[in-house]
């Protein structure tokens, strides 16, 4: 295991001590939405790729450190897909790649919330936040009605897989609206970033196709390019006359857009003195 993984799991669970020591006004929240990807199968614009969104799930514990500022702690799980069949592009539909992915993370952020220091008596309350986490990746494609694990197949011909785990970053924010001084409901938009570009198993250029057959197998060759597959003609054909022809792009890394709705619990809501209760209550007759 390497020092970082090693390093997260021990901050985690020095982060578990703590939350089980402290008490105030804490939460968690359970929630579940939509997670968008963007990388080298994605489809043009900023809406383009809501038409291949997945399910995701979210669960976390928010540790009240002041009065707007709060410590989370995550758990995200979410299915993200990408397919050159949905392009309008011709290039894109011959080359004819795709790709389904389970993302599992792990995070810790800090979250401010505006609403406190700005905005008074309200129910409703915006936030901001920001934190680092670790995620679990592992695209798999479907090939004669077969799921195949892409990382495994090496199909850029690399001389190892990639990693199966990497830290990453994750920024974002929502909105808060307090139905009582117990529960709230929440809507959330955040961005998950990191330096992995294979979150969609694409990234450089095609190998020399003796190479990945010889070194890979010849499924592996057969799943790095798909454009003879796509043409209905032999495979192999397309493939050793474009050897070294770009497949993806190793400049832009790949990330993960996600929105969720969440409902939000308070651990000690007896204790909570947050909007609605200043809303509520009436100084005393003297």
């Amino acid at each position: 295991m390497t020092n970082w993984k090693k390093y997260c799991i021990t901050s985690l669970a020095l982060l578990l001590l703590i939350i089980m020591k402290t008490s105030g006004q804490n939460s968690m929240g359970l929630g579940f939405g939509y997670s968008v990807y963007k990388g080298d199968l994605s489809q043009p614009g900023v809406f383009g790729d809501f038409t291949q969104a997945g399910m995701a799930f979210n669960a976390y514990y928010k540790l009240q450190l002041r009065r707007s500022i709060r410590l989370r702690l995550g758990f995200y799980h979410g299915q993200i897909k990408g397919d050159d069949g949905f392009s309008d592009d011709i290039t894109r539909n011959r080359r004819n790649l795709s790709f389904r992915n389970n993302i599992s993370e792990l995070s810790i952020a800090g979250e401010y919330n505006f609403s406190n220091d700005y905005i008074g008596g309200s129910p409703l309350s915006f936030y901001a936040l920001g934190g680092l986490s670790i995620y679990r990746s592992s695209p798999k494609t479907f090939y004669n009605g077969l799921e195949y694990n892409l990382r495994e197949l090496q199909t850029e011909n690399q001389s190892k897989p990639y990693g199966l785990y990497h830290p990453g970053i994750i920024l974002g924010g929502g909105m808060e609206y307090e139905l009582n001084d117990g529960v709230s409901l929440s809507l959330e938009l955040i961005g998950r970033v990191s330096n992995n570009d294979y979150i969609d198993d694409v990234s450089g250029n095609y190998p020399v196709y003796d190479d990945i057959l010889n070194e890979q197998g010849q499924l592996s060759a057969i799943l790095s390019d798909r454009r003879d597959e796509f043409l209905g003609i032999p495979e192999g054909s397309i493939d050793a006359q474009n050897n070294g022809n770009k497949r993806g792009s190793p400049e832009s890394k790949d990330y993960i857009i996600t929105i969720m709705i969440n409902m939000v619990i308070r651990i000690n809501a007896a204790d909570y003195t947050g909007k609605n209760r200043k809303r509520i209550l009436c100084p005393s007759a003297n």
